[in-house]
C-alpha cells in the first residue's frame, strides 16, 4: 500500500486523495485530477505544506507555469494539499 498521499480540492474535475508514488509536480497533479472546472481561478491556487509544526502556504499561478516558467512548477511532497478556488 502507498502511504504517502497528497490532496487536491476545489475547482478540479476529480477532487480527492491521490497516492504520491513518484516524483510528481503540481501540473501533473492537475492532469491526474482531470483538469480544471470552468470556474477555476487558476491564478489563485494555494498549496498547503506541513513543515514541522508549521503550515507553509505557497501561491501557485498556473498561467506562469503555462508560459514556460517551469521553475514555478513545484514538486509535491507527502500530505500536500492543493486548493483550486
Amino acid at each position: 500500500p502507498v502511504s504517502q498521499k497528497y490532496y487536491i480540492l476545489g475547482e478540479v474535475k476529480a477532487v480527492g486523495e491521490y497516492p504520491l508514488m513518484k516524483k510528481l509536480t503540481v501540473v501533473q497533479a492537475f492532469a491526474l485530477a482531470k483538469g480544471f472546472t470552468e470556474w477555476a481561478s487558476k491564478d489563485e491556487i494555494i498549496l498547503f505544506r506541513k513543515q514541522g509544526n508549521t503550515q507553509k502556504v505557497i501561491k501557485i499561478d498556473y498561467s506562469d507555469i503555462v508560459k514556460g516558467k517551469l521553475g514555478k512548477d513545484i514538486d509535491l511532497k507527502a500530505d500536500d494539499i492543493i486548493i483550486v478556488p
